[in-house]
């Protein structure tokens, strides 16, 4: 069972989809992000948070990488407009 309060595990759930983008992206390695992760729960901070303050991604490739994830939704929603044929 999660040991984290309810408001660190929501923060974390919602750093998880932006973390799995940042190592598609290749802006951080899946073994640095399990490092991370264990001193991030300890601390009681977010993930990517912690990965700004240590230097480990840079707040522009956050950018790009939520940029990517609004990119991948709204292409992949149903009410977008085919473009003409």
């Amino acid at each position: 069972m999660n040991n984290l309060p309810i408001k660190d595990r929501v923060v974390a759930e919602k750093d998880d989809y932006l973390v799995d983008i940042l190592v598609d992206l290749g802006f951080v390695s899946p073994e640095k992000v399990e490092e991370l992760r264990t001193e991030a729960q300890s601390a009681g901070v977010g993930l990517v948070d912690l990965m700004l303050a240590n230097g480990v991604v840079r707040q522009a490739d956050v950018t790009q990488a939520k940029a990517a994830h609004l990119t991948a939704s709204s292409s992949a929603s149903p009410t977008t407009p085919k473009p003409p044929t």
